[in-house]
């Protein structure tokens, strides 16, 4: 968020996890001095700066497009440390698939002789007067 944004009071709320009537009532009090109203039709369409809602105490601190945003170093660590636990887990499944699938390979290779197919069983039906 840039230091010169302007900000509607829905907005505000929403970055600052308040309530629309409690902004109202920051705004009632003077506690947002720099925030601007424009008419809009009957009623009034608030533009108010970051800068003020950090001031106020509503916001902690104001981001610029310069600075990044940047996480905890244990936060990346641990996440590294999950990428790698998953990685192994992952191959180790991929293993334990391709075991499964030369099993099925070997079962289907083993019994195919044995397995009835549609011939042969109409043929065994014909010899007992059945079709």
């Amino acid at each position: 968020m840039s230091s010169d944004k302007l900000l509607s009071i829905s907005e505000a709320a929403r970055a600052t996890g308040k309530s629309i009537p409690t902004i109202r009532n920051y705004l009632d009090k003077g506690k947002l001095p720099n925030a601007k109203s424009k008419a809009k039709g009957s009623s009034k369409a608030w533009q108010i700066p970051l800068t003020d809602l950090v001031a106020a105490g509503l916001l902690d601190r104001v981001t610029t497009a310069s600075e990044p945003a940047t996480a905890p170093v244990s936060e990346v660590m641990e996440l590294r440390e999950q990428v790698a636990a998953l990685t192994a887990e992952n191959a180790q499944l991929r293993e334990r698939l391709d075991d499964l699938k030369q099993s099925r390979a070997d079962l289907i290779a083993a019994y195919a002789p044995q397995i009835e197919t549609g011939q042969k069983q109409a043929t065994r039906r014909s010899w007992f007067g059945r079709k």
